[in-house]
């Protein structure tokens, strides 16, 4: 029994007494309250910090409270369906759509766990009903939502948590937070950032004389949260569902209209699926239609050709033209045509074919070229090894790669393994060899085998997770259609300049390689030991240089005053932060950002000329590639929406050398192409934009990328683990005063 309280002060002060004498202190123990507060304590504990939604723009440091409305219909069929689901497993209608509303919100964030506040009236009591006054409290409503859990498992996990919920619902929301006390911030509220309000009251009807009244919903132009969803259910005459009227508030701070207006179809989506088929996994509810994807025009694929065929494509008509500058020495195309051919002639002769592999221990030079140029020509692969690698490094690339032939000089041998059949390109006895040999071209009949777009044209090793580099073998098939696509996005002439800077063993030389190459232009090679700074300024002045390729944390060394010659810059490899584009765009010079795994040729994705005023994106798919951002369970994910980056087409990799089973984890079958097609995870987290262009979002497992390096810590964990006394170490990289990234190692 309750006592019954004459109170003549605040409906909040008589409430407060009401609540001690009937429910007790909230300090004091063995008071219901007091239980009821340690329920949410246990039942919020450890609570996700914020909700991450798809928002337009960043998060405002302080809380912006201006918002906006987007109304729209839920039909009367779904209404119905989702009624009579409703019923059929002892829920609400608050409850089903609670459940609904979850599975949006879970969707759109990439998160399980999704908590949703929720007003309730505060008269927990009915003798608090005749009290006039504002009485209104807050519930913050917890649910698990599983991908893998059809909806009638959530609904009933929803139904249990409500019902709880609903049981300890006498605890101010304030007292909640401060038991739990979260990591305050003033750019969102606490526990919760997503609301749900269900409007089961009637409506009243108001009948006066001669006056018609109508009740109208006032537009707010507040949100006190980032999304908050209000309904109301509406019946006919007979008291049949008739379709709900939804709307949801939004900060406008944080999320144009447009994206709003995707939320509500998706979430009409959600509803008419769990209404029509509540036993699929909810994680496997289409949100993507078509009018939801945005389409580019993809550019006619240039014709599939042999990297060799490529090589010497745009240089026929004009073989006197300059190809290579190293220092004050240089090589027309002429003399690079048929010193390749003499030393292509050299490795056929050691049975180097299509399918063999040669590795090439050179540091940057003409050397390097001409051996790229001539393992191409003899049909084999080249695996490019920095000599200034670690000696076991480039020992496990030479014997894991099967090279056939090491290529290498007087200098570096001496990290050529002892077995290798090693070719010292200056040794006096090479060099007479190779002037006895003819330059003239190849023919096919020279060749061990016939060659295919299928066979490897070169491998490049990356790291590994078990702390071991994987080679990563990529055959011709994408080659053109990247040739190509740098000549024409980086508006490459034959009169152009292009540098060489990039390591070896970095793929980006490749693309240095061909954006000379493909339009016939001449490639200044820099010196190995020009790693930035005032160096390599002076030389992309000094040499002319016209046109290069700089990862993002070399390119911040630069200073661009005064490179007035350099017509176009491109980087990637790591994130490109938006200061450096306004540092380098100009009147004269455009900057392109390019993304892409060793393991689709380079680069799966390219920009436009940036703007200083525009985000910092990766751009569009290139020539010859698809890109794909799914979810965990391969489902496509709304514009807007993180998940992970997949890239499909001719320009994938065959595959991990001598790593069967990582190829098949990694290399996977293509759910929207034709049968034994592949698309490639790159373990990256992107979205689309509404431009149609991809948004970096940072890696989803444990590599990072450090100077455009890909690397992966537990390689170096593995390292570290090896040395005598460490027990344990951990790697993680570290940011400071806004400087570049380092990797540190701990080590017990």
């Amino acid at each position: 029994a309750y006592e019954i309280i004459k109170c003549d002060w605040s409906s909040d002060v008589c409430s407060s007494i009401w609540q001690e004498r009937a429910l007790g202190r909230i300090d004091e123990a063995d008071s219901t309250l007091a239980g009821q507060l340690e329920y949410w304590t246990r039942q919020l504990a450890s609570v996700p910090e914020l909700l991450a939604l798809p928002a337009d723009r960043p998060r405002p440091r302080v809380q912006d409270l201006s918002g906006g409305v987007v109304r729209f219909d839920i039909d009367a069929g779904i209404h119905r369906r989702l009624s009579e689901t409703a019923i059929e497993h002892r829920s609400s209608m608050f409850m089903a759509v609670h459940a609904a509303y979850a599975v949006l919100v879970a969707r759109l964030s990439g998160m399980e766990d999704i908590t949703i506040g929720s007003p309730i009236a505060g008269r927990g009591n009915a003798l608090l009903d005749p009290m006039v006054g504002m009485f209104v409290g807050t519930l913050v409503l917890r649910a698990d939502v599983d991908p893998a859990a059809s909806f009638t498992d959530l609904l009933a996990r929803v139904r249990s948590t409500d019902l709880d919920a609903f049981a300890h619902a006498d605890v101010p929301f304030e007292r909640v937070v401060d038991a739990l006390a979260p990591e305050r911030s003033t750019s969102h509220s606490p526990l919760f950032q997503v609301m749900l309000e269900f409007k089961n009251t009637t409506r009243p009807a108001v009948s006066l004389t001669d006056l018609d009244v109508e009740v109208l919903e006032l537009e707010s132009a507040v949100s006190n949260f980032d999304l908050q969803l209000t309904l109301a259910e509406t019946f006919d005459d007979d008291g049949r569902p008739a379709g709900i009227e939804a709307g949801f508030t939004y900060a406008s701070a944080l999320f144009d209209e447009s994206t709003v207006e995707g939320f509500a179809r998706y979430l009409v989506r959600i509803l008419g699926a769990v209404t029509e088929s509540p036993h699929t996994p909810v994680g496997d509810i289409d949100l993507v239609s078509d009018l939801d994807t945005i389409r580019a025009v993809a550019p006619e694929l240039p014709e599939q050709v042999h990297f060799s065929t490529l090589l010497e494509r745009k240089y026929v008509d004009e073989p006197q033209r300059t190809a290579l500058i190293f220092g004050d020495r240089h090589l027309t195309y002429s003399d690079l045509d048929h010193r390749a051919n003499r030393l292509a002639r050299l490795l056929i002769s050691r049975g180097v074919g299509p399918e063999s592999v040669v590795a090439l221990a050179l540091p940057r030079s003409l050397e390097s070229v001409v051996a790229i140029w001539a393992v191409a020509r003899s049909g084999a692969a080249f695996v490019p090894v920095d000599p200034a690698y670690p000696v076991d490094r480039v020992h496990h690339m030479i014997n894991d790669s099967g090279a056939g032939v090491v290529l290498t000089t007087a200098e570096h041998v001496g990290v050529v393994p002892d077995e290798a059949d090693a070719v010292l390109l200056d040794q006096a006895k090479t060099l007479a060899t190779l002037e006895q040999i003819g330059d003239q071209r190849i023919g096919a009949s020279e060749l061990l085998a016939a060659v295919s777009l299928d066979n490897p044209a070169y491998v490049i090793y990356t790291s590994g997770s078990t702390g071991v580099p994987k080679g990563v073998m990529v055959t011709h098939r994408g080659l053109s259609a990247l040739a190509e696509q740098e000549r024409s996005r980086f508006r490459v002439e034959s009169t152009s300049r292009t540098l060489h800077f990039s390591s070896p063993s970095f793929d980006a030389s490749i693309l240095e390689l061909l954006m000379a190459v493909g339009a016939g232009a001449t490639m200044v090679i820099a010196p190995p030991s020009i790693i930035g700074g005032t160096e390599l300024t002076s030389l992309i002045a000094d040499q002319h240089v016209t046109h290069a390729f700089i990862t993002p944390a070399a390119l911040a060394t630069v200073d661009p005053s005064g490179l007035n010659e350099l017509v176009c810059i491109g980087t990637g490899g790591d994130v490109c932060p938006p200061d450096l584009v306004a540092a380098w765009v100009s009147d004269h010079r455009i900057m392109i950002n390019a993304y892409g795994p060793t393991e689709s040729t380079v680069v799966a994705s390219i920009t436009e000329p940036m703007s200083p005023t525009d985000r910092v994106t990766i751009g569009r798919p290139s020539t010859g590639i698809s890109a794909w951002v799914l979810d965990n369970r391969l489902h496509r994910v709304p514009v807007g929406v993180t998940g992970e980056l997949y890239v499909s087409g001719d320009g994938l990799a065959r595959g991990y050398r001598n790593r069967a089973g990582t190829t098949a984890e990694r290399f996977v079958p293509n759910p929207a192409g034709s049968a034994g097609t592949r698309m490639y995870r790159t373990g990256d987290l992107a979205r689309w934009n509404k431009n149609g262009e991809l948004e970096y979002q940072g890696r989803g497992d444990f590599q990072v990328k450090i100077r455009g390096f890909r690397i992966e810590l537990g390689e170096i964990e593995a390292v570290l683990a090896r040395y005598p006394g460490v027990a344990h170490s951990v790697v993680t990289t570290l940011e400071r005063d806004g400087g570049a990234a380092r990797i540190v190692g701990y080590v017990v």
